[in-house]
């Protein structure tokens, strides 16, 4: 929607979520097609998937990674969506 030019506003409108929710959907989207784009994002992505790896819980990883709860999520989920297989 967004390369398309419509606005943060249209997309919530067209998707039925609050703007702010494009927001981060807008932020996530470009993140994860250029991972790059966020280095520190990128590495805390990839601790969380090496730490996944390794047998740690969401909780374990927070803790030795130092990182906020929401932090903590945000590695995880990105851990889930650029390092698991690609399951076809």
């Amino acid at each position: 929607y967004q390369d398309a030019g419509f606005s943060r506003h249209e997309i919530a409108e067209a998707l039925d979520v609050a703007p702010e929710t494009v927001k981060i959907l807008l932020r996530d989207g470009k993140f994860y097609a250029i991972p790059e784009s966020d280095p520190v994002r990128s590495e805390a992505a990839l601790a969380a998937a090496q730490a996944r790896e390794s047998g740690q819980t969401k909780q374990q990883f927070r803790g030795s990674a130092g990182l906020t709860v929401s932090k903590a999520s945000e590695a995880w989920k990105d851990a889930d969506i650029l390092f698991s297989p690609d399951p076809s």
